[in-house]
């Protein structure tokens, strides 16, 4: 079972990538050295958050929201993206239970989506994301990016991320 479930499928999308004179090998390649190059560039302009009625909130934390388990929290970022394009990246929020120090314990991810046509003139583009309000307590967040490819399997592998400042 092992082999089946994950041996063949790298098998199969290895044969995918060196097909055509390892196209897709060298257009990930040149995508690579392009996101190193330019990822200095991207920038978390502006965070914002609302419940679904609305009310926007600036910082969780300072402000003592009470939020009932069930509900949800939109966030939206304006994300500043150079010479980068929107699929190029993964913008995510990072979330969960706070500790008594003020750190995000067994965080989950929720990824956010582009919104479609808003990349304006100065290279900035809004993506928004749902939190999930699933119990009670004290809780946290913050935005992450990272480089995103249909070809890279394992975000992680380029060793770019780029964490929101100052929440």
């Amino acid at each position: 079972e092992y082999t089946r479930k994950f041996y063949h499928p790298a098998d199969r999308q290895w044969e995918e990538l060196i097909a055509n004179d390892m196209g897709r090998v060298k257009a990930l390649s040149s995508w690579k050295a392009k996101i190193r190059q330019d990822w200095s560039d991207l920038e978390i302009r502006e965070v914002q958050t609302r419940t679904l009625d609305g009310e926007t909130f600036t910082e969780f934390g300072d402000q003592q929201s009470e939020l009932s388990v069930g509900s949800e929290v939109q966030v939206q970022a304006q994300i500043h993206l150079g010479r980068l394009e929107p699929q190029d990246v993964a913008v995510q929020v990072y979330f969960g239970h706070v500790d008594s120090s003020g750190r995000i314990k067994d965080g989950q991810i929720a990824e956010m989506t582009y919104e479609q046509d808003t990349l304006d003139p100065q290279r900035v583009a809004s993506f928004s994301g749902t939190i999930p309000c699933r119990i009670s307590g004290r809780h946290g967040y913050a935005l992450r990016i990272l480089p995103q490819h249909e070809d890279l399997i394992e975000s992680y592998e380029p060793g770019l991320i780029l964490w929101e400042s100052g929440r």
